[in-house]
């Protein structure tokens, strides 16, 4: 557990330098990415010797879920940093890129989460801990809105969130003292969740302060909105791996087949729409194939469901 421990930190902070390197050059992304792998496969290495050693199957289970969200979330920032570092000015690269290093982060702490029965309170400090060095990437470089936050609703935000870290700041010594475990952990969660808003309200503030100035030039909206496909993507992604499970129940099969339905069906709503604004016509034309596409792979994919859960 220690080595999966230690692996899982290394990971969380080269993913962090991969996500600063996409901003640099193909050169620097290169070095980090192949220390990516490194770190990675140790982690995964160390990983699968823990669960082959414990005879709690539950458990074995829980890891291998775990390393398969880790392994989707790691490829995921690995794409996502080849295409930002061949095109750096693009915003919803970038964005995209600090979340798929955040999903990373929580997939690193589920998995210690499955991997480690530690100290009341070591998980939680260790999560945290984690959680900052990933929100330092938001803070780096503010270029993009992290929330729809306008500047009034983030600086009440920080008022608010700064009294909930003062308060359990205030008392984290004496809970220590007086060895009240449960509460101890639970007032390390809600330091790092108001860490966590801190940190976003500040990058969305210094955001909004950049595009606010009289030299800044306004953005021009795209054809096609690019969270909708991201949402849409991240969703049909884990209704997915769901479904991919041998033991659900008749109702979770159903649920992940109306989550897909549901995605699928704005995602063809948005390229038809995306095709009567465009006038390039190669692109009207790859909208209105997309818009096929789509619903034809959702009924393929209803239809091996059916028959994989039969």
């Amino acid at each position: 557990a220690m080595a999966v421990s230690e692996d899982a930190a290394k990971l969380n902070q080269v993913s962090s330098e991969l996500v600063a390197a996409s901003r640099v050059s193909p050169e620097d992304l290169a070095v980090v990415a192949n220390n990516f792998a490194t770190v990675y496969g140790n982690c995964i290495n160390h990983s699968m010797q823990l669960a082959g050693a414990t005879k709690d199957s539950e458990l074995q289970s829980e890891v291998i879920i775990q390393l398969k969200n880790c392994q989707s979330a790691s490829n995921k920032l690995l794409s996502l940093s080849k295409l930002c570092v061949a095109d750096p000015t693009t915003p919803h690269l970038k964005n995209n890129l600090t979340m798929s290093a955040r999903s990373l982060t929580d997939s690193i702490n589920n998995l210690l989460n499955a991997c480690t029965s530690s100290v009341p309170g070591q998980k939680e400090c260790d999560n945290a801990i984690r959680n900052l060095e990933t929100l330092n990437n938001s803070l780096q470089d503010p270029s993009v809105p992290v929330s729809n936050e306008n500047f009034f609703d983030c600086i009440e935000s920080v008022v608010d969130n700064q009294r909930i870290l003062e308060d359990n700041l205030k008392q984290l010594p004496t809970l220590a003292k007086a060895n009240d475990r449960k509460v101890f952990a639970s007032s390390i969660d809600e330091i790092n969740d108001s860490l966590t808003a801190l940190s976003h309200a500040a990058a969305q503030t210094a955001y909004l302060v950049g595009v606010s100035d009289p030299n800044s030039t306004a953005a021009t909206p795209g054809i096609v909105d690019p969270d909708l496909y991201t949402a849409a993507h991240t969703a049909i992604s884990a209704a997915v791996e769901k479904l991919t499970q041998p033991d659900l129940t008749q109702q979770e099969v159903l649920a992940a087949a109306t989550q897909i339905a549901q995605h699928t069906s704005k995602l063809c709503n948005a390229c038809k729409a995306a095709s009567q604004k465009c006038d390039n016509p190669v692109a009207k034309r790859h909208f209105v194939q997309c818009a096929k596409d789509v619903p034809t792979a959702q009924l393929s994919l209803s239809r091996a469901s059916r028959l994989w859960h039969q």
